[in-house]
């Protein structure tokens, strides 16, 4: 490839006055993005040549130079750390700052400049963050483009619109480490190739987020990257260790920082004068809207409330809305709508905190479910009918919050209905191209919603309306998908499959002192419709953590040694107990090869020592649980 000389690119310099920055920058990406390959190139040759003079001492056979896309200069080329170094020294001004770069730098079509993590700390007050320890060359070409083909493949569906399936890998790399490292993670979620890949990109990931997020010099394919980790988490064990709700925060302050939440006024948020084509105000809208809905679903599927943001300025029924945004994302944003301005209203007309909250609340919810019911999908694509499903599941949970009465009865028989219709559907979905494998984070929550309410309400005495034999068949549909899902051993995914298969052998956890079931009551209420799954979480650790007191209990609701010497004396009696919750666990439905279930008896656990805070903050040391009392005046009854 012909590459000018340094004194004949300042010739044409000085013959283009007009030149921008911005068309500088252009051409310092693209040789960096040179450098690169090259350097890329010349590890893989040494990797080679060793591994040549290993198994032939005494072949002298030269190897042939190889790039990952086409032949380039064989001027040495630096390392990558030198690569950073250089980039750093160029980007940084004479008092220690980084200088101004293009925000507009992730736009599919354009060549933005790269996005730099220093490995020293920048100006007075900057954060000394470890530098990358993993290099391209140690990853191999072949599995860095595999990993890519499985995120545009299995991933990216998620994300329509936002990432450009034809840009190479090294020209991602170059726009950004960041979102190329989350790229290749996330597709290495599923490499079986190579087991090991994954950990070994998730501790680059981990190296480098904190530095690029506060760098601010590059905020387009930061927002990028933090929305793809939002999907797809870095697996943990506890939620307390989760960040995809901090860097979902970051993500969406980076996104109004620089203007994306308001349409076509980019030129508001600069300090150069920019000249932004049409396509790219539409594709910057897009990617607002991707913020909006991977936040604030992340967040209300955990129980946070929703972010108040200024809107756009457009109603759902404007035609630029539609022109600008694909079908399904329009559809999604138009759910979104109603959904925030459901739980808005339930929230503002109903105290949830409440035992007893009234007979407004279940009208409130067929109003509103009636809207979501009437946005019929335009292309009637599976996707966006689970969406829909699943934002039908988040209103009609609200039912549990009610007073006892027939119109929640009513309510809670749909409610059950629902969920073991999306239950279904995500089976389906799995059963036809492994959609468990690549499912977000989000539907995964949903999912659980969804087998908490049925164990819910078959242990409550709504069960007599409900169709058991369904809804059994439904929750081991969810357990099995969970299971399948799981990553690593005893990650969030396996845990939750283990905690649903607690609840479900030993019906004592719903059920007073007298024998009465309660499964349809709700005393942790802060949480909005995840209060559900919360409030399961503590019955579960009362149940088993050796009698542990729960807080959310009234005094008659503690079963106790009564409640498990009733259950062995009912599971035996009883004529509505499944005889499926007396299946062996080697008869139960069986999960995939990641399965992380625990050997031995299926009930020998110890939830205070190996599920010390799955998903609640852990608590200080010496504090004693049983001195507090939520809801006391609340009914025994």
């Amino acid at each position: 490839m012909f590459r000018m000389s340094n004194s004949e690119a300042q010739v044409r310099r000085a013959r283009k006055p007009s030149e921008t920055v911005h068309e500088m920058q252009e051409e310092q990406s693209c040789l960096k993005a040179e450098l690169v390959r090259e350097n890329a190139s010349l590890y893989e040759q040494l990797n080679n040549h060793n591994n040549s003079n290993n198994n032939h001492p005494s072949s002298q056979t030269e190897i042939p130079a190889t790039t990952w896309a086409s032949p380039q200069s064989a001027k040495p080329a630096p390392s990558l750390t030198q690569l950073q170094q250089q980039s750093v020294a160029q980007t940084t001004g004479h008092d220690g700052q980084i200088s101004e770069i293009s925000s507009h730098a992730g736009v599919p079509g354009s060549v933005p400049p790269v996005d730099i993590l220093p490995d020293v700390p920048v100006g007075s007050h900057g954060f000394q963050v470890a530098p990358a320890t993993l290099e391209i060359g140690q990853i191999g070409r072949d599995k860095i483009h595999h990993c890519f083909a499985l995120f545009f493949t299995h991933y990216e569906i998620f994300l329509p619109g936002l990432l450009d399936p034809n840009m190479p890998p090294e020209e991602y790399y170059e726009r950004s480490p960041f979102l190329f490292w989350s790229i290749v993670a996330t597709g290495a979620r599923r490499y079986a190739d190579d087991p090991t890949l994954f950990q070994r990109v998730v501790s680059q990931v981990q190296q480098i987020a904190l530095g690029t997020l506060f760098s601010c010099s590059n905020p387009i394919p930061t927002i990028q990257a933090v929305l793809i980790l939002c999907l797809w988490p870095i697996p943990v064990n506890s939620m307390c260790q989760d960040t995809s709700h901090t860097l979902g925060a970051v993500a969406m302050q980076l996104a109004v920082q620089n203007g994306l939440h308001i349409l076509g006024h980019q030129q508001d948020y600069e300090r150069q004068n920019i000249n932004t084509s049409n396509s790219e105000v539409s594709w910057r809208f897009r990617l607002w809207i991707h913020c909006v809905l991977t936040v604030q679903n992340s967040n209300l599927v955990d129980g946070f409330p929703c972010w108040t943001v200024a809107e756009i300025g457009h109603t759902e029924s404007d035609p630029m809305l539609e022109h600008i945004l694909s079908p399904s994302l329009f559809y999604h944003y138009k759910l979104y709508k109603v959904q925030t301005d459901a739980i808005q209203a339930i929230t503002r007309s109903v105290e949830l905190l409440k035992p007893n909250c009234g007979p407004p609340l279940n009208s409130l919810i067929d109003v509103f479910d009636a809207q979501v019911r009437a946005l019929a999908p335009a292309n009637n694509r599976e996707i966006d009918v689970l969406v829909q499903k699943c934002t039908r599941l988040g209103l009609r949970a609200f039912h549990f919050f009610a007073t006892p009465d027939a119109a929640r009865t009513a309510g809670l028989v749909q409610l059950y209905a629902l969920c073991c219709s999306v239950l279904d559907m995500l089976h389906d979905l799995d059963a036809a191209n492994d959609f468990a494998l690549y499912s977000t984070q989000w539907l995964h929550r949903m999912l659980c919603l969804a087998a908490h309410i049925i164990i819910r309400i078959t242990f409550s005495e709504v069960r007599t309306h409900v169709d058991l034999e369904h809804g059994e068949r439904a929750f081991f549909k969810a357990i099995k998908f969970t299971r399948k899902r799981s990553v690593e051993n005893n990650d969030l995914d396996s845990r939750a499959a283990l905690i649903l298969t607690q609840l479900w052998a030993n019906n004592s956890s719903f059920r007073k002192k007298d024998g009465a079931l309660i499964g349809d009551r709700m005393r942790l209420r802060s949480r909005l419709f995840s209060s559900i799954m919360s409030d399961s979480n503590w019955h579960w650790r009362a149940t088993f953590g050796h009698r542990k007191p729960n807080p959310y209990k009234a005094d008659d609701d503690e079963g106790g040694e009564e409640a498990f010497a009733a259950d062995e004396q009912h599971q035996g009696s009883s004529d509505w107990t499944s005889s499926s919750m007396l299946v062996p666990p080697s008869q139960q439905p069986q999960g995939s090869a990641t399965s992380t279930f625990l050997g031995g008896p299926m009930l020998n656990f110890d939830a205070f020592n190996d599920f010390q805070d799955w998903d609640w903050t852990p608590l200080r040391d010496g504090m004693d649980l049983s001195t507090i009392s939520h809801f006391a005046e609340a009914d025994a009854d």
